[in-house]
C-alpha cells in the first residue's frame, strides 16, 4: 500500500512519502503493558511529520490528548458517514475528532448506541 501510494504521489510530483511501520503487540512486545507504554512514547515525540496510527478507540482517552482533531482536515461529508453518536462516544477526546471507526462490532448486551 506504502509503495503504490507513494508511486503515486511520485507520478504526480508531490514531495511527500510514505513509511510504513507496523508494531503488533502480540509480536514486537512481551506484554500489552510493554506495547501501551511504546506508543505512549512513539506520541510524545515532536515531530514535523504525519502519523497514522490504527488503533483501538478504547484508549481513545489515553491517547487523544496526542491525536490532531481531525475535523480540520477532514471534508465534513466525510465525518457525516459515520453514526453521530458511535462517533462522539468513540472517537473524540475533549470536543476533537481524534479517530475514525474502521470497523465495529457491537454487543447489544453491553452497549447500545441511538
Amino acid at each position: 500500500m506504502a509503495d503504490d501510494f507513494n508511486k503515486y504521489a511520485e507520478e504526480k510530483q508531490w514531495d511527500i512519502s510514505i513509511n510504513m511501520v507496523i508494531y503488533k503487540s502480540y509480536e514486537n512486545f512481551t506484554n500489552q503493558e510493554s506495547f501501551a507504554t511504546a506508543v505512549d512514547q512513539l506520541l510524545k515525540k515532536k515531530s514535523n511529520k504525519y502519523d497514522l496510527y490504527y488503533y483501538d478507540n478504547a484508549y481513545t482517552p489515553q491517547y487523544g490528548k496526542y491525536l490532531l482533531d481531525l475535523r480540520k482536515y477532514l471534508p465534513k461529508e466525510y465525518i457525516d458517514m459515520y453514526q453521530p453518536k458511535l462517533i462522539e462516544k468513540t472517537c473524540e477526546y475533549e470536543n476533537k475528532l481524534v479517530g475514525l471507526v474502521k470497523y465495529y462490532i457491537i454487543q447489544y448486551n453491553k452497549m447500545k448506541i441511538n
